[in-house]
């Protein structure tokens, strides 16, 4: 999965488009949890978020 397949399942499930990157890594994080991704794709998503400015919050960390 990338980044852009991540955007467009995003807007398919929530009815509307990410606002930010981080909304995107936290939809991602979910997908990944729930084992809808695998650990390959996901550390891939994260890596290309985190270049457009997205950021773990304090309390995951």
């Amino acid at each position: 999965m990338t980044v852009q397949t991540l955007r467009e399942r995003f807007k398919m499930e929530k009815q509307y488009e990410a606002e930010c990157a981080n909304e995107l890594l936290d939809f991602a994080r979910r997908l990944y949890l729930y084992e809808n991704i695998s650990i390959k794709d996901f550390r891939n998503i994260v890596k290309t978020l985190e270049q457009q400015g997205a950021v773990t919050p304090e309390y995951i960390l």
